[in-house]
């Protein structure tokens, strides 16, 4: 029996099975560092995968919603034509015409023949064009309501009547309309004031 024991021997002696041929210091390795280094390399497989998963659904961009308008026709046979309809891009001419007809309902005041004033048809036109603004030029037409007070007036006196005759339309290379045009004011019948006035439309 011995008295002390060496711990180098007992790690080098001989192993059972399949490792009895083998170097006790790949055994060693084998049964400890190896499977500690392959762990270690699966966990970092695994989290660089979890990043270029986590990666590519973050970066994933769905594409984008695309609005197309198909028209449907029947032939000379009665069979459906179904096509492609392109955008409408009005022409100088079409935007001269809204552009006349805006400043034309923007400044006609005419009697109100309804019980609410807000229903006349003077209150549609004024409202129409404060529609087809955005961003600053409502604030500005805004204003000019205060300013104008065309309500106010016609309330004031019931047969106010001012028209709008458009002289020209001039468009511009920055997307600008320029519109000339003169008022005339009737506040009974047999006064009238005229007023020449040029607007600028975007």
């Amino acid at each position: 029996m011995r008295l002390f024991h060496n711990k180098k021997q007992i790690a080098l002696s001989t192993a059972p099975g399949g490792y009895s041929q083998e170097d006790p210091e790949k055994i060693i390795f084998d049964m400890g560092a190896r499977l500690r280094a392959e762990a270690n390399h699966w966990k970092t497989f695994c989290f660089i995968l979890a990043l270029v998963a986590g990666g590519a659904v973050y970066t994933r961009n769905p594409p984008p919603s695309v609005v197309k308008a198909y028209g449907v026709n029947s032939d000379v046979n009665g069979h459906p034509v179904v096509t492609q309809l392109a955008a409408y891009k009005p022409d100088d001419q079409a935007i001269r015409t809204s552009l006349k007809e805006a400043v034309e309902r923007w400044w006609t005041i005419e009697p109100v023949l309804t019980d609410d004033i807000q229903t006349s048809r003077m209150a549609k036109s004024i409202n129409g064009v404060k529609a087809m603004m955005v961003g600053n030029a409502r604030n500005q037409f805004g204003d000019w309501i205060k300013g104008d007070a065309p309500f106010q007036a016609v309330t004031l006196n019931p047969k106010l009547v001012r028209e709008v005759r458009v002289t020209n339309v001039a468009l511009l290379e920055d997307s600008t309309g320029v519109v000339e045009f003169t008022t005339s004011t009737t506040q009974s019948p047999t006064t009238t004031r005229c007023a020449r006035s040029p607007s600028a439309l975007a």
